[in-house]
């Protein structure tokens, strides 16, 4: 008999049992789950946050937000679907690396909804990003050829006649500028909004009163790498062999240009004297590539407070423009930390910056830890892993 009667009853009276008993347990839990927004960058996408978001998400009681912006967009369509990935949400924390820090501001200030009420931004180019600008006026061009041609000119003389290596050598440049000129990041519409100067930024600056009447909490995140192998940093700071195989280069332009003057004093195989100040100015190209790229992206001047020496820069930017204005907070890494952390590593899962991260979360965002109630223990406190005892910092990755 009471199996007939739970039979029955199933289609109805379990169903709703099964929809209370999830109500009652999803609700605290989603009551818990602070939803955050990391917001991706220049020439990236959204999966470039996975690693430190998930890892933020097991330290604090939050449901990260990864939307894809399509990073060649101009400001306004990013914003737009930035507006359009949290809308029906509660008003939530947007942690924003490079472009995306700029695009969280510019949607603030300019939105007609009010979906973001804490701001991170990350190694953003709030003052401009003199790169952009360097690469609209062809300088990056510039800087791409003139390097090939002063590393490939020693090999075509040395290898071919006079008359053979110029042809060569006007062909390789060729193509070195069709390649530079058909590469996705220099011809980019956004890079229009973020030169130093562009109406885009000047919008974000008028919008300043509104961004900081809807998010309560600013925050502006800078970093840089030592000015030794900058441009490796810039460009791919996963390689750690990337200044060494430089230096290396050098050395041997250096013994290949000392190997042909030799020979215009006692006979050597294959020495051509008159190669030999190619061969010297490509070492000397080599020896100096990180000052032209600090040139490049604006952050020439002085470095550590020595006149003479490059700026502090992250690879990409230069510090001074990463300097977040009207900020409840500016965060400093290269002078809490050392030069150690570069834009592109920025917003990975590194230890450096996930302690920064937590570090806002907690104090200036009232983020909460993911206590047993969440699932999940706290964390163990993180020990800063750097050497303070000397005068220059140097910190473990």
């Amino acid at each position: 008999m009471l199996t007939r009667i739970i039979r029955k009853a199933r289609p109805a009276a379990w169903a709703r049992l099964g929809l209370t008993a999830l109500a009652l347990v999803a609700c605290p839990l989603a009551a818990q789950e602070q939803p955050v927004a990391f917001v991706h960058g220049f020439f990236t996408d959204a999966p470039s946050w996975d690693d430190a978001s998930n890892a933020l998400a097991r330290e604090f009681a939050i449901s990260p937000l990864r939307p894809e912006l399509t990073w060649t967009r101009r400001f306004e369509p990013q914003r737009a679907t930035l507006e359009s990935e949290l809308a029906n949400r509660p008003a939530m924390p947007a942690v924003g690396h490079s472009n995306g820090g700029l695009v969280s501001r510019y949607h603030v200030g300019a939105s007609g909804t009010n979906t973001v009420d804490r701001i991170m931004a990350v190694n953003s180019g709030h003052h401009g990003a003199p790169l952009a600008a360097n690469i609209l006026n062809y300088k990056a061009k510039v800087f791409v050829v003139s390097l090939q041609d002063a590393l490939l000119a020693p090999w075509e003389y040395q290898l071919l006649k006079m008359r053979g290596a110029d042809v060569v050598r006007q062909r390789i440049a060729g193509f070195f500028v069709g390649v530079v000129q058909a590469w996705d990041p220099l011809n980019a519409p956004v890079l229009h909004d973020m030169a130093p100067g562009s109406n885009a930024l000047a919008r974000i600056e008028a919008n300043r009163g509104t961004e900081q009447a809807r998010a309560w909490s600013r925050v502006g995140v800078g970093t840089s790498a030592k000015p030794d192998g900058i441009m490796c940093h810039g460009l791919k700071p996963e390689s750690p062999n990337c200044n060494r195989t430089l230096r290396i280069a050098q050395f041997f332009y250096l013994a290949a240009g000392a190997y042909n003057v030799a020979g215009s004093w006692f006979p050597l195989p294959g020495a051509k004297p008159h190669v030999a100040p190619f061969w010297f100015y490509g070492s000397y190209r080599l020896a100096r590539v990180n000052v032209d790229w600090l040139r490049l992206i604006g952050a020439g001047g002085t470095w550590n407070g020595i006149t003479g020496r490059p700026a502090p820069s992250d690879g990409i930017l230069p510090l001074s423009s990463q300097q977040y204005p009207g900020a409840t907070n500016q965060v400093n890494l290269t002078l809490e930390r050392g030069y150690n952390i570069s834009h592109q590593e920025a917003n990975d899962a590194n230890r450096s910056m996930l302690e920064t991260f937590s570090r806002v979360f907690k104090n200036d965002f009232g983020v909460a830890l993911r206590n047993s109630a969440g699932g999940e223990p706290e964390p163990e406190p993180w020990q800063p892993p750097c050497d303070h005892s000397s005068t220059e910092l140097v910190c473990a990755q």
